[in-house]
């Protein structure tokens, strides 16, 4: 951090639930929105391309652990999320001295891109040699890692190559969302998939093209752990069994870009970093007490799929649509008083983590309200065309700071209520898909029974 003002502990702290890359931009007005709520809403979508090599991480026996937990009673999430946070705190040290800006949290997967320093200047060839270093680096440090009752815990890494496209939609009440589409996060979403287990570092054939005699490589054939065959219109997949060149020096990129920010800057621009951060968060940030986040509470919980693709991206009618889209969902949600925790776009879809009870804003009929918003999106999106699939669930659960003390963080929800609504939207994806539905919301028990003097269900 640079020069003249300094920062307070709260705005320091915020910049750890943003990605660096995110901002640069920001600081250096290739976002900006304007001072009015109209200026915020005309002003998107706004997006920022570039070039960046992309890791996908995923934490394999992360489910087992959670219901490991989840006998401990209530209690349990927080100790799921100490646990987490420790095993994180590692990956994201790992991350960081290898140069990657953690993007996204994806639960218990992260999205990580080598960022540009200065606009065109990344140099690919380095930064693939890095992101793999730093997967191999991963797999010897945080393969099988024995936790609480004998549950281990070991990642699946997949790395990609080429274009990049950063996406900021939303501004309803001056609330965004970033995504980060293109074909370096498909190529690492898609590798991920072709591990057939935690420990394996894939990357996709541009990434070998490289950087192919540094590393051994062995070609992926036969199935995948789902049981597809390897199809070669995705192109072709290696398994990184070890490095043979010489190392190529670590380089802390991410850290560099954020040691040059301006503290001027990162004051006057405050508003617009936390219009990407959730309020139930920089209410305690503004106070300079985000310890006081973690809790346990009764929240209800919904995770909703959209029928919105990355074919849309690729298009300006398809990212204007997007931002329709979006839009329409956040004004659903805000009526309530419900809170948008993830946003999340990949190859299988996009998906967005919704919940009510969070502070400041919880009430009593918190899961009502969760209901209500769910009938009201299936009507509203159908104006646009946009299938809706949801799972919602009522039960306590953990809120509060997950990831690395200090360093890059996110405010997320752990817990078994959490785990469940995830189920449920999968199954109402898989019953869509069995009855040609486009629109569908499946409660668990304890949402339906409290909802029930006030709403009628169907069982299916």
């Amino acid at each position: 951090m640079t020069e003249n003002k300094s920062l307070n502990v709260g705005q320091q702290s915020l910049l750890g639930y943003l990605p660096a890359t995110v901002i640069q931009n920001i600081i250096e007005n290739r976002l900006d929105f304007g001072s009015r709520d109209s200026d915020w809403k005309n002003s998107m979508p706004q997006h920022y391309m570039m070039k960046t090599v992309a890791l996908f991480a995923d934490i394999s026996g992360f489910t087992k652990l959670g219901e490991a937990y989840a006998k401990k009673g209530r209690i349990g999430p927080e100790f799921l999320a100490f646990s987490l946070n420790r095993y994180m705190d590692e990956l994201i040290n790992i991350i960081g001295k290898s140069g990657g800006d953690i993007f996204k949290f994806a639960g218990d997967a992260l999205l990580v891109i080598w960022p540009e320093l200065k606009k065109g200047t990344i140099n690919l060839t380095e930064a693939c040699q890095r992101a793999i270093q730093c997967g191999l680096e991963i797999q010897s440090k945080l393969h099988n890692v024995e936790l609480a009752g004998g549950q281990k815990l070991s990642i699946k890494v997949g790395i990609g190559v080429g274009e990049c496209t950063i996406l900021v939609v939303g501004g309803q009440f001056r609330r965004c969302e970033y995504l980060s589409v293109g074909e370096a996060l498909a190529q690492s979403c898609i590798c991920e998939t072709k591990a057939l287990g935690g420990g394996e570092t894939i990357c996709h054939e541009n990434v070998k093209n490289l950087v192919p005699n540094v590393f051994e490589y062995e070609l992926c054939t036969g199935v995948d752990a789902y049981g597809n065959p390897y199809d070669d219109a995705e192109g072709r997949f290696y398994r990184i069994k070890r490095q043979l060149g010489e190392r190529i020096a670590t380089k802390a990129d991410t850290y560099l870009m954020r040691s040059q920010f301006s503290s001027e800057k990162i004051i006057q621009k405050s508003h617009l970093l936390k219009s990407f951060v959730p309020a139930a968060i920089t209410n305690y940030l503004d106070i300079e007490k985000e310890s006081w986040s973690r809790e346990i509470r009764l929240v209800s919980i919904m995770f909703l799929n959209l029928s919105i693709s990355l074919e849309d991206t690729r298009t300006t009618e398809g990212v204007q649509l997007i931002q329709k889209i979006t839009n329409c969902v956040q004004r659903c949600i805000y009526r309530t008083r419900g809170a948008l925790n993830k946003f999340l776009m990949d190859e299988k879809g996009s998906l967005m983590l919704i919940c009510w009870g969070l502070p400041p804003m919880s009430a009593n009929d918190d899961h009502v309200k969760a209901v209500y918003t769910g009938l009201s999106l299936m009507e509203h999106l159908k104006e646009y065309n946009c299938g809706a699939l949801m799972g919602i669930t009522t039960g306590t659960c953990f809120t509060g700071v997950v990831g690395a003390s200090g360093g890059r963080r996110e405010y997320s929800l752990l817990g078994g209520v959490v785990n469940l609504s995830a189920r449920f939207m999968q199954k109402s994806c898989e019953k869509a898909k069995e009855h040609k539905f486009k629109y569908l919301c499946l409660l668990d028990e304890t949402t339906k029974d409290v909802s029930l003097l006030l709403l009628l269900f169907n069982k299916i």
